[in-house]
């Protein structure tokens, strides 16, 4: 049980982790589009 719950964990982080730099892309390119 505990292993399993490890693994979704990071399963989520990494999900999390590709939404997180598709965030950062996008701050980014509306960042240089601003100036």
């Amino acid at each position: 049980m505990y292993r399993r719950s490890q693994s979704c964990r990071r399963s989520w982080n990494k999900s999390q982790e590709r939404l997180f730099k598709q965030w950062c892309n996008c701050i980014c390119h509306w960042i240089k589009s601003s100036k």
